[in-house]
């Protein structure tokens, strides 16, 4: 897998961005974070990434409305997208595959190293 495969990583937690930047590194991938749904959809338009992480709790609009756009948008709409998050409301998965994300993964099942595992089969 070639190493400079980009990953957009939208998520407003600091600790959890640094967290998971180290394991991606480790792992030879490239972690772009952005810390909002407007500025994660700017930077996904910019930067076209082979893969986009989505949180679906964002300070300024949630991940179902940032999925809903990315899927519609003919420039980003073939970007997989993995939704992460520990949002455990009963629907969530459902909404999210309907929508277009190509995984559903709660942050509090996965350790990062597995996270890292799950992002890689859908990068190949």
């Amino acid at each position: 897998m070639p190493k400079n495969k980009k990953i957009i990583f939208i998520e407003d937690d600091e600790v959890t961005v640094r967290m998971y930047q180290m394991e991606f590194e480790k792992a030879g991938l490239r972690l772009i974070c952005a810390p909002t749904g407007q500025a994660g959809f700017a930077l996904v338009k910019k930067q076209l990434p082979a893969l986009i992480v989505l949180d679906l709790k964002l300070p300024d609009i949630d991940g179902f409305t940032i999925l809903k756009k990315l899927k519609t948008d003919p420039l980003t709409k073939n970007i997989p997208v993995i939704v992460f998050t520990n949002l455990q409301k009963i629907g969530n998965e459902k909404r999210v595959r309907r929508l277009g994300a190509v995984d559903f993964v709660m942050k509090t099942k996965v350790l990062p190293k597995e996270f890292v595992e799950i992002v890689k089969k859908y990068l190949n």
